[in-house]
């Protein structure tokens, strides 16, 4: 999984916002809040081509947090923007 390079974070006056660029803006005319988690999922996958594993690795590391609780907040994360083609997720090859 990867952001698509056509989504920014931003932080606004303390608020962290997805903002898209570009035809994307045209297309999708809005922007996402998300909270503190969502933002480092986020700027993770800026830069890492991660599965949900390493996600809920990095979370518990970072965040300090059980596995269980990281894997309920990247699947709710994962919902949210995939369905906003925030996400990019390459389908499994069998």
């Amino acid at each position: 999984m990867k952001i698509s390079k056509q989504y920014v974070i931003r932080e606004i006056l303390g608020e962290h916002i997805i903002v898209p660029t570009g035809q994307e803006a045209i297309r999708f005319q809005g922007i996402i809040a998300v909270n503190e988690t969502g933002a480092f999922l986020v700027r993770y996958l800026q830069e890492h081509d991660a599965d949900e594993e390493e996600l809920t690795q990095a979370l518990c590391r970072d965040f300090e947090i059980d596995s269980g609780t990281a894997r309920k907040d990247i699947e709710d994360f994962i919902e949210s923007v995939h369905r906003q083609g925030v996400l990019l997720v390459e389908e499994k090859k069998k």
